[in-house]
C-alpha cells in the first residue's frame, strides 16, 4: 500500500513537470515568435517613415534620397533574412525537437 502511495507520488510529479514543461516551451515559443514580429514590424515602420517625399517631376536630390532609402531597404531585408530568421528557426527547432526526442524514449 506504501508502494502504490509512492507510485502515485511519482506518476503526479512527472505529469506536473510535463505540464510545466510543456507551458515554458509554449512560452519560450510565443516569445521568439513576438520578437521576430517586432524585428520585422520595426524594421517596416522605420522603412516606411524614412521614405523620401518626391514630387511627380522629381529632381535629382530625390533621386539620390530615393537610392539611398532603397539601399537601407535592401540591409533591413538582408538583416532580418540572414540574421533574425535563422536564430528564430533554430531556437523553436531546438524546442519542439527536444520534445519530439524526449517523447520518442521508451519508458523504463
Amino acid at each position: 500500500n506504501s508502494n502504490q502511495t509512492v507510485a502515485e507520488a511519482e506518476r503526479k510529479v512527472i505529469s506536473e513537470n510535463i505540464a510545466r514543461m510543456g507551458r515554458d516551451r509554449s512560452w519560450i515559443s510565443i516569445s521568439i515568435i513576438v520578437t521576430y514580429a517586432v524585428a520585422v514590424i520595426s524594421a517596416l515602420a522605420y522603412l516606411l517613415w524614412s521614405a523620401p517625399v518626391c514630387s511627380v517631376g522629381g529632381d535629382s536630390e530625390c533621386a539620390s534620397g530615393l537610392a539611398r532609402w532603397e539601399a537601407q531597404v535592401g540591409m533591413f531585408q538582408d538583416l532580418i533574412v540572414t540574421a533574425v530568421l535563422p536564430i528564430v528557426t533554430l531556437m523553436l527547432g531546438f524546442y519542439f525537437g527536444t520534445e519530439t526526442a524526449r517523447s520518442s524514449k521508451p519508458d523504463n
